[in-house]
């Protein structure tokens, strides 16, 4: 079974490692990411489709950032970028779709789900922030350390 967890990958070979909306794991992250490579990281932004949690939970929470790889002497922060805009959704089930392209869909009734595909309109949020980061060398590493 593969995913960012136990990549089927050898190690040091990859040059750009993107990973968007998924667990970070620095252990793997570093095993298959060469000396030098990058590695992008896409997350919610804590307004990240917040009018859309409204429509699905009588107390939404924001969300809260993800781990990253920001405390890990391996991989060195070289930027970040928000991303924010407004999403207008129109027309009979576009709601239901983007609500089926999230992890909320499981968490939610079935009556919810026909609520929502019932919708002909929502503007919901869009909040991502990128971090890109990269990989050190094993010298690099020493050298910080010292």
């Amino acid at each position: 079974m593969a995913g960012t967890y136990h990549m089927p990958v050898l190690p040091d070979r990859v040059d750009v490692l993107l990973t968007h909306f998924s667990p970070v794991s620095a252990d793997d992250f570093r095993r298959v990411v060469r000396p030098g490579g990058v590695v992008v990281v896409g997350s919610p932004g804590e307004e990240h489709l917040f009018s859309l949690k409204e429509l699905l939970y009588d107390k939404p929470a924001k969300h809260e950032p993800a781990p990253t790889l920001a405390d890990e002497p391996s991989f060195r922060l070289i930027g970040t970028h928000r991303i924010q805009y407004d999403l207008p959704l129109r027309g009979q089930g576009e709601v239901a779709n983007l609500l089926l392209m999230t992890p909320y869909y499981w968490s939610v009734d079935q009556a919810t789900q026909a609520r929502l595909a019932d919708l002909a309109s929502l503007d919901t949020e869009v909040d991502v922030i990128v971090h890109a980061y990269r990989r050190t060398s094993e010298a690099n590493q020493e050298q910080q350390t010292e």
